[in-house]
Order: structure tokens, then sequence, then C-alpha cells
């Protein structure tokens, strides 16, 4: 089986440029910060697109009020993976809302290409043909240029014709894991829970998986509240091995009392390394 660990949600913040970046063709090498030489930032999806039937985050300049016209835009933003989610990683999968045609670079170095021709681009090369921005399914891609801790997405988004009046971006990304391997946190389960009146209070948590979860990081938390959380202890939690989790007074102990019993449940996994608490 395989387990989807959330990398990129669509509402992620971009760092974009709109204003005709003469981009150099090693661009995603480089991190641009908002603010500098024209670069901006907002949350996803970005778009200038009066009809998109999807929720902008970001509306974008009409294009029509560039002059000269900017054929190109630029987009990037970073996401991280720890090692032992990397370990357990067997593929990336990416699903995009766009109009009109975008390569898409990981860590610099390509990683997709829709609507767009073969070869060497330049910032006037256009799309293939003009479309109409609809999330597409989702595509499987190759890892082989993600790394453990910070990893850059970068887009560059091109318009089918100089006389193309919208422009969309929208980007998921998720890390497709094998269920059961270091990194897949989804495998941990609530095993046992104490009365609530217990004090202190005490979650035990199981790896029923068939490999090692290296849990350090990871937080324990009532509703993914970082203000109700309990960082778990640097380790590495073995197959079928149960960890008993004593947890301090005020932290999330208390928040559990004031909630009263949970009873048994499942832990949600999310892509933060947050636990949350499902009842």
């Amino acid at each position: 089986g395989e387990t989807i660990a959330p990398l990129l949600e669509s509402a992620e913040n971009w760092r974009f440029h709109q204003s005709g970046y003469l981009a150099p063709a090693n661009w995603a090498r480089q991190v641009h910060p908002a603010g500098v030489d024209g670069w901006e930032a907002g949350p996803g999806p970005l778009a200038f697109e009066p009809t998109l039937g999807e929720p902008t985050g970001t509306t974008l300049r009409w294009p029509g009020e560039n002059n000269p016209y900017v054929v190109t835009y630029y987009f990037e933003t970073e996401f991280n993976l720890s090692a032992a989610q990397l370990a357990g990683t067997q593929s990336l999968k990416l699903r995009y809302l766009l109009d009109d045609g975008a390569i898409f670079y990981l860590n610099g170095e390509e990683l997709h290409r829709a609507n767009m021709p073969e070869g060497p681009v330049q910032p006037d090369t256009p799309a293939s043909s003009g479309v109409e921005a609809a999330w597409s399914p989702g595509i499987t891609l190759s890892t082989s240029n993600l790394t453990a801790g910070s990893n850059r997405i970068s887009v560059e988004v091109h318009q089918e014709s100089t006389t193309s009046g919208d422009l969309v971006l929208g980007v998921e990304l998720d890390a497709v894991l094998t269920e059961g391997a270091a990194g897949d946190l989804s495998a941990l389960r609530l095993n046992e829970l104490p009365p609530f009146s217990e004090t202190p209070y005490w979650i035990e948590i199981i790896n029923p998986g068939t490999g090692p979860l290296d849990i350090e990081g990871t937080l324990l938390s009532v509703e993914g509240d970082p203000l109700r959380a309990f960082p778990l202890p640097a380790r590495s939690l073995g197959a079928g091995e149960i960890l008993v989790v004593r947890l301090p007074g005020g932290c999330v102990a208390q928040q559990l009392l004031e909630r009263g019993a949970l009873g048994f449940g499942e832990v949600g996994i999310d892509g933060g390394g947050v636990l949350r608490l499902a009842p």
C-alpha cells in the first residue's frame, strides 16, 4: 500500500514576478526574495481570470496592463521534508491549475512540462496552445532531485500569445510514501488512554507497521493547535513498538482533561509533522 503526505497545498505562499523578468536560463537555481527587483509574495492560487471557478489566493494584474506585453511569469516556494520521509518516499504526485503553459522545477532542475514546446525556452517563448484552467489529474514524478530539509519548487508560466488576457497557477504536490516505511507517520495509532482524571496524563502510541518510524521533530497536539502541542522524543519507534508519552501538566494533558476522555481513535498526520488526536 501507499500513503500520501502533502508537501504543497493550493493555498501555499509563493514569491512571484509579473512585471517582465528577463530570466536567465538558470533562474530556478536561485532564490528571489520578495520585495527585491520586482518580486512579490502572496498565497495561491495566483491568477487573473475573472471567470475562474476556483478560489483565488492572489489576484494578479490584468496582463494587458503590461507594456511591453509580458509572456512569462515566474513563481517559487519551498517545502520541507525530513530525512525519514525522504527515505520512505517512492514518488511525487503533482496537480496543477494552469493557464496556459508551464515548466516546473525542483531544486533548480526541470521536473515537468505542461503545454510547452520541447527544448530551450526564453522569456518570450509562447505556450503550445491556449487552455482554460482546470485542475489536472495527479501526475507521478521522480524523486531524483528531492533532498532532506528545504526543497524549492519553481514554476515559469507562459502565455499562449500576446493577446491572452488571463493567467492562472495553482499547485498541489504530495509525497507518495510506502506504507510502513520510515517516515510514514500515518501508520502510528493510539494504543491506550487512561481515564481522563488520571494525573499525570499519558498516551500510548504504537507503530503497527513493518518498518521503523523516526518520530524526531514530530508534535503531538490537540486539533493541530501549536499552543496545545507536545514534542515527541527524538528517537526511532520500531515495528510493533509501543511508546508511552507522559505529558506534563499545563500542556496537552490539561486540554485533554478539559475536553473529557477522547476514547480510542487514530492519530492523523499532516504535512507539517503534527500528530492530530482524533476521537
